[in-house]
């Protein structure tokens, strides 16, 4: 039975049946969205016109990623159907079919979820079938009329159900994140066997090296940073509150007052020059800024539960891990954990290559730091959820760029060259930050989203920087170790 309206015009005797139409729209649907699967970062767009029968019928499908290519393509055949007499029963069947497959599709396609593309990243091609009869010439007024109105269905059903979710939006990309779990359990950590390595490389910043061979003993160390679900879980079963969420103490700054020493956290604003400006252009000190609200009072982790958690200060990482029984790495231990058991030393977590621009390693900043952050790796200027990015030869995420780590280390430039079996930093009367000369600081490691080649260049296992002593930052997290008793 044909989905074909009544009609005294001989031209459509010749027209196709439904079932034809139904196979043609399937076929428009499965094979673009073939391509697009090994096309994932780019947008499309199809159009096919077809001779069916006799009588010169036009089948027409747009498909479209990204909204304005969708919607110059949908106005384009819009024009075209101008010239032709609609099957509007027809055209309404084939667009709910459409959607229907093209959501079956969307899911069958998805890739696994690991490497540098979460599934969300994967969007279901948008596809519209205009099926067109062979109208005599120019269309009257009740053509115009319908078409019009089949034009503003195609624009709007083109917007629902689409899977059309971007890494900005991206709710995860680990479907397995265990919740934290007190030791002796290892729930979400990897166990690194001990051995030798190379701590340290020729200094890129002059805090780096001298390299040294180093011994590391076996350790348990989280796969992924901690994100805010399990961060969220600690302070409920705690109370605990972060630096960021108390009022700073007026005896350490008996220069601020008021206001000032409400409870605030640093977060990073961007600038429109190139670096090379005033460092105080890109940070704010912004009261009500904290762990569940990182960018700001009016911010909220609200669906980035997988997320890393920031705005937490070295006190914070540190009563978290012993909440669990757990510590934070030392340098080494991250050190040696970041290089992924390769033999040799290689300069970035992934080896001696650059950063790969099409297919990023890591999240970090692409473009001219603080003022331009391109993006191409699915996040401008901020953090990703954890695992969005291929692991290390260990199976860890993020030891590279997105945020910076916590160390058990007190900080100090350069490495002790004599401190070479499971050394644990400075003593704390040690500690020294040229920058700062007034706070003891402990070491981060690993390098942001904030790190780009032009400036910070820290997104290598050898580099190092103090964080922090009183508060947080929105690109700064942690993860923690279990050591295996002696």
């Amino acid at each position: 039975m044909a989905f074909l309206p009544p009609s005294t015009n001989a031209d459509y005797r010749g027209a196709p049946s439904s079932a034809a139409f139904l196979g043609l729209a399937a076929v428009m649907t499965l094979v673009p969205g073939l391509i697009h699967s090994f096309l994932p970062d780019g947008g499309a767009g199809v159009i096919a016109g077809l001779d069916l029968g006799e009588r010169r019928d036009l089948v027409v499908g747009v498909f479209a990623w990204e909204g304005a290519t969708q919607l110059a393509l949908g106005l384009g055949m819009l024009a075209v159907a101008l010239r032709y007499r609609p099957l509007t029963p027809l055209f309404l069947v084939l667009v709910i079919v459409e959607r229907g497959l093209m959501t079956l599709q969307g899911w069958a396609l998805r890739p696994p979820a690991s490497g540098h593309h979460p599934p969300e990243h994967y969007a279901t091609p948008v596809a519209v079938v205009l099926a067109l009869g062979p109208g005599p010439g120019a269309p009257d007024t009740a053509d115009v009329s319908r078409i019009a109105l089949l034009g503003a269905a195609c624009l709007a059903l083109s917007g629902c159900g689409a899977h059309n979710v971007s890494k900005e939006t991206a709710g995860h990309c680990l479907a397995d994140m265990p919740a934290a779990e007190a030791a002796p359990s290892t729930a979400g950590m990897v166990l690194i066997r001990d051995g030798d390595f190379q701590m340290g490389a020729k200094p890129l910043h002059r805090e780096e090296g001298p390299p040294r061979m180093t011994r590391v003993a076996a350790f348990w160390i989280d796969r992924t940073e901690v994100t805010n679900a399990q961060f969220a879980a600690f302070v409920a079963a705690t109370g605990y509150k972060t630096l960021a969420e108390r009022p700073l103490d007026s005896r350490a700054y008996p220069g601020l007052s008021g206001g000032q020493l409400k409870p605030s956290a640093i977060v990073f604003v961007g600038a429109a020059q190139p670096a090379g400006s005033d460092p105080g252009a890109w940070w704010r000190v912004v009261q009500g800024a904290d762990w569940r609200h990182p960018e700001g009072p009016d911010s909220s982790i609200a669906g980035r539960e997988a997320w890393p958690v920031v705005q937490v200060g070295w006190d914070d990482a540190m009563a978290y891990a012993r909440w669990l029984g757990r510590d934070l790495p030392t340098e080494a231990e991250w050190e040696y954990a970041a290089q992924g058991g390769k033999r040799t030393a290689t300069r970035f977590v992934w080896g001696d290559q650059p950063l790969d621009e099409k297919h990023p390693q890591a999240n970090v900043w692409q473009g001219i730091f603080p003022a331009v952050d391109s993006g191409g790796d699915g996040y401008k200027a901020r953090a990703a959820p954890v695992g969005c990015f291929p692991a290390n030869g260990y199976g860890l995420y993020d030891m590279a760029g997105n945020v910076w780590e916590w160390t058990r280390d007190w900080y100090r430039p350069n490495l002790r060259p004599d401190a070479a079996d499971n050394p644990g930093g400075p003593p704390q009367t040690l500690a020294f930050d040229p920058g700062d000369p007034g706070q003891r600081k402990h070491v981060i490691k690993g390098g942001s989203f904030l790190c780009s080649p032009n400036y910070c260049y820290r997104y290598r296992p050898a580099a190092r920087e103090p964080g922090p002593t009183d508060t947080g930052e929105n690109h700064i997290g942690f993860r923690t170790v279990l050591r295996p008793p002696a």
